[in-house]
C-alpha cells in the first residue's frame, strides 16, 4: 500500500498513546503491510532530544550509535496477510468517500 504512494518503507515504529493498545499496533501493521515495532519509551520526543544532545556533546559518534544504545523495543507486530484484502477494500471505500466529500468541504469554506 505504501508503495502506491511512492514510498519504500520496510518497517515502522509506533509510539504514543495508540501504541499502548493491544489492538492498534496490529491493525497498523496489517494496514501498512509491514512489520511494526512498539517503542518502549513513553516520551519519545524527549528521548529524541536526549539522543541529539548525546551526539552533539560527542558522547556517541553518530545518531545511529546513540539510537541503538538509547532505544528499546517493547513489542513487535507482524502483518497478517489474511487481513490485507479487507484493509485494501476499506481503504478504497475511504478514498472514494473522501473524493466525494471534497465539494462539500469546499462549499463549507466559502
Amino acid at each position: 500500500m505504501l508503495e502506491n504512494a511512492g514510498l519504500s518503507v520496510s518497517r515502522a515504529v509506533m509510539s504514543g498513546s495508540g501504541s499502548r493498545s493491544p489492538h492498534w499496533p496490529q491493525m497498523m501493521a496489517d494496514v501498512l503491510e509491514i512489520p511494526l515495532t512498539v517503542a518502549e519509551a513513553r516520551e519519545t520526543a524527549a528521548l529524541g532530544a536526549a539522543i541529539g544532545v548525546t551526539v552533539a556533546v560527542k558522547h556517541y559518534p553518530s545518531y545511529e550509535d546513540a539510537d541503538q544504545a538509547m532505544t528499546r523495543v517493547a513489542r513487535d507486530f507482524r502483518p497478517e496477510a489474511k487481513r490485507f484484502e479487507h484493509c485494501r477494500r476499506r481503504y478504497a471505500i475511504h478514498a472514494a468517500l473522501t473524493g466525494q466529500m471534497r465539494n462539500f468541504w469546499n462549499a463549507l469554506k466559502n
